[in-house]
């Protein structure tokens, strides 16, 4: 079956690129809503009496499979439990469209590989109901740049980094946090020499990295195997070995420390595998801590209405592209347009400070005070926002990665900083 389409009617006239630039905002809503809601690679066997019967089972416990998926994605870590599944014929109603991707039946069994679009007011309202927090909006596609060190030497491009070959040869880019990992080309190397770890990172090239993966962030993950592990085959089974994993962030002027992770071989693990293990561990990690920032209630949806002072189309342009980064932020509408105002009401999984600190962490500064502008949803208080311009540090709540916190009588190490 094909993906459905809609068509949307505007309620509102507005000066033509205006108009335009609010096209924009929606459609990249739609793609993150379309991608956070789609699960893939659901495989199930079935054998029954007969195989038209084992395909219609089949096709049932796919949609079961699929929603735990979606429940494991969006809900907050340990409360997936408390999530029960809706009966079939609900679960059914919920499905926006499927696709298989492929199939093997035979006189009595059924072998098939699902792909579920999931309609998201339904799922969010289950959710809702279900009393747990979720999250349902994904991030922005984040850029891995994975060295791989040895003794002294440390590598990030061709065959003598397996650890980038692990996160390319891994599917990461549907859920949570799409990841995109950089394929090594000449604009590549020349961004990025690779030879020196992170004495080669440098801002104003990362960021033409950045724009040319279509990445909003980049994260730096620096492994480092013990004798044991670099001395393996990437085939062979590794008999013991570790791995440790530095990750690190960019967001000012030169990386900054976040944590270490530590992986361990299992028993009759091939080392290619055991890679591969460890790049969904750190991946997991990342979702984990998103999911951690970004759950609420969609009882906590709140509507709200500003005053956005501008200077030009431009500075306009900026504007939106900023909040169409928020997280939890949606259905914006543009109330009025003046020459140096625009009005705007927009909602938000939050309540106003925490709107504030999520509009801070993407370059805009919220009054928090109101005050009595014109009011065109009969709704009080009507807020100022605009550009900031003061280069804020993040605190430890508003950025991408969050570490553990430390134990009864430990302090938090000073180097430590978060996504």
């Amino acid at each position: 079956m094909g993906i459905a389409h809609k068509s949307f009617k505007s309620k509102h006239r507005v000066f033509f690129p205006f108009i335009f630039l609010f096209v924009l905002f929606t459609t990249s809503q739609v793609w993150a809503y379309d991608n956070l809601f789609t699960v893939e690679g659901v495989t199930v066997d079935v054998t029954a009496e007969n195989a038209v019967a084992a395909r219609d089972e089949a096709f049932m416990k796919a949609q079961r499979d699929a929603f735990a998926v979606l429940a494991k994605r969006m809900v907050a870590e340990g409360q997936a439990g408390n999530v029960g599944v809706p009966d079939d014929d609900t679960l059914s109603s919920f499905v926006k469209d499927f696709e298989v991707t492929n199939e093997k039946l035979s006189a009595v069994r059924y072998i098939g590989t699902y792909t579920f679009r999931f309609r998201e007011q339904d799922i969010s309202r289950y959710f809702s109901l279900s009393g747990v927090q979720f999250t349902d909006k994904s991030s922005r596609p984040l850029l891995v740049i994975p060295f791989y060190r040895k003794g002294t030497q440390t590598t990030l491009w061709g065959e003598t980094n397996p650890w980038l070959g692990a996160w390319a040869n891994t599917d990461l880019t549907a859920g949570l946090v799409p990841v995109k990992v950089p394929i090594g080309d000449l604009m590549d190397v020349s961004d990025i020499d690779g030879s020196r770890g992170l004495r080669d990172i440098n801002p104003i090239r990362l960021n033409a990295m950045l724009e040319r993966y279509g990445a909003s962030e980049a994260v730096i993950l620096i492994a480092e195997p013990d004798q044991a592990l670099d001395q393996a085959d990437m085939d062979e089974v590794a008999p013991s070995g570790t791995l440790s994993v530095a990750i690190y962030k960019v967001d000012r002027t030169r990386p900054e420390h976040v944590r270490d992770l530590v992986f361990d071989v299992d028993n009759n693990e091939a080392k290619s595998a055991f890679l591969k293990r460890a790049v969904k561990g750190v991946h997991q990690l990342l979702q984990a801590d998103w999911k951690h920032k970004t759950a609420a209630s969609v009882a906590q949806t709140q509507n709200y209405e500003v005053r956005l002072n501008v200077s030009s189309l431009k500075e306009w342009l900026r504007i939106q592209r900023d909040l169409n980064r928020v997280v939890g932020l949606s259905d914006m509408k543009i109330l009025s347009i003046k020459p140096r105002e625009i009005y705007l009401t927009f909602s938000f999984r939050g309540d106003a400070n925490r709107l504030s600190q999520a509009l801070s962490r993407n370059g805009l500064d919220m009054d928090l005070s109101g005050d009595a502008v014109p009011d065109f949803t009969d709704q009080e208080p009507v807020y100022d926002l605009q550009k900031d311009s003061r280069a804020a540090p993040q605190s430890p709540e508003q950025g991408f990665y969050t570490p553990p916190e430390p134990a009864a009588g430990e302090e938090a190490p000073s180097d430590v900083r978060t996504f």
